[in-house]
This record gives structure tokens, C-alpha cells and sequence, in this order.
């Protein structure tokens, strides 16, 4: 929550409210979009391991079952979780090196 609130005062003044409709014609409006949509999916991930694939993990253990399909499908997502961390760390350092559209 905090992070996002810092994100948007952070954007409006680097970008200006004026040209928040042109960010999608710019490079930084593109690499800014990506981070968002990179960072939305690791939360959805994040959220699904924490409450879908961790209890099911566990119910697995509890039940005496072979958990061993349940801990595959936690081991994936989170190294897909962690790819999109590096993807989004790759996006933040291009972002650094963009010029953000001129606030006015």
C-alpha cells in the first residue's frame, strides 16, 4: 500500500499529471507500465503461494499423502516469482537511465 502511494506521488512529480496520457508513447511510459505489470504479477503470485500452494503443501504433509506434486507446484512458482524480481530489478535500472517526460 505504502508502495504504491510513494509510486504515484513519485510520478506525478517526475511526469506531471499533464502528460500521465502520453506515457504511453515514450520509452519511459513503456518501461514504467512493464514495471508496474511485472510488479501486479508478482503479488498475484505471492498471494497465490501464500494462500493456494503453501496450505496445500500442507494439507499434503498432514494427510501423510506423498507431497511431493504439491512441493513441485510451490518449487515453480517461485522460481517464476523470482524471474519476474529479476525482470522487475532490470526494469527499475533501465527506468534509471531514462529521461521521465517533463513535468509542467
Amino acid at each position: 500500500m505504502i508502495l504504491t502511494v510513494t509510486g504515484i506521488i513519485n510520478a506525478v512529480f517526475l511526469i506531471g499529471p499533464s502528460n500521465l496520457a502520453a506515457l504511453g508513447t515514450n520509452a519511459y511510459g513503456l518501461l514504467l507500465s512493464a514495471k508496474v505489470a511485472v510488479f501486479l504479477a508478482m503479488l498475484a503470485m505471492a498471494a497465490r503461494n501464500r494462500f493456494v500452494l503453501t496450505p496445500a503443501l500442507n494439507r499434503a504433509v498432514s494427510a501423510g499423502h506423498d507431497a511431493g506434486a504439491a512441493l513441485s507446484r510451490l518449487r515453480s512458482s517461485v522460481l517464476l516469482e523470482l524471474g519476474a524480481g529479476v525482470a522487475l530489478l532490470g526494469l527499475v535500472a533501465a527506468l534509471g537511465v531514462q529521461m521521465p517526460p517533463v513535468a509542467m
